[in-house]
C-alpha cells in the first residue's frame, strides 16, 4: 500500500512517473507534430514551415467529422447461441429504428 509520508514510496513512485514519462515521449512527439501540422501556419511560433499542396491531416478530419455527424449510429447485434439469433436480428431492428425515431445524428 501506498504510505504519502515513507520517502520511499514517493522515490518509488517518482521512478514509475519518470519511467512512464519515457516510455510515453514517442507517442507524445507524433501527437505534437500530427498538430502542428493540421494546424499549420496557425500554430504559433512552431508552426509547420513546410508548405504542403494538400494537408493530408485536415482532409481525413473533415472525412471522418463528416462521416460522424452526417449519418445516424448503426448497430449490430448478434449472438453465438444460434436458437437466439431471430431475437438478435429483430432487437437490431428495433434499436436502429429507435435511432432514427430519436433522430440521434442531430445530437
Amino acid at each position: 500500500m501506498f504510505d504519502p509520508e515513507n520517502p520511499r514510496d514517493i522515490g518509488r513512485l517518482r521512478q514509475a512517473m519518470e519511467y512512464s514519462r519515457r516510455q510515453l515521449r514517442a507517442f507524445r512527439e507524433d501527437r505534437h507534430e500530427s498538430i502542428r501540422q493540421y494546424a499549420g501556419h496557425h500554430f504559433g511560433d512552431q508552426a509547420a514551415h513546410d508548405r504542403v499542396p494538400i494537408n493530408l491531416i485536415e482532409l481525413m478530419v473533415n472525412i471522418f467529422s463528416r462521416q460522424l455527424a452526417a449519418n445516424n449510429p448503426q448497430v449490430y447485434i448478434s449472438t453465438e447461441l444460434e436458437h437466439l439469433l431471430p431475437q438478435a436480428a429483430t432487437m437490431e431492428i428495433r434499436v436502429n429504428r429507435m435511432i432514427e425515431e430519436i433522430k440521434l445524428v442531430r445530437t
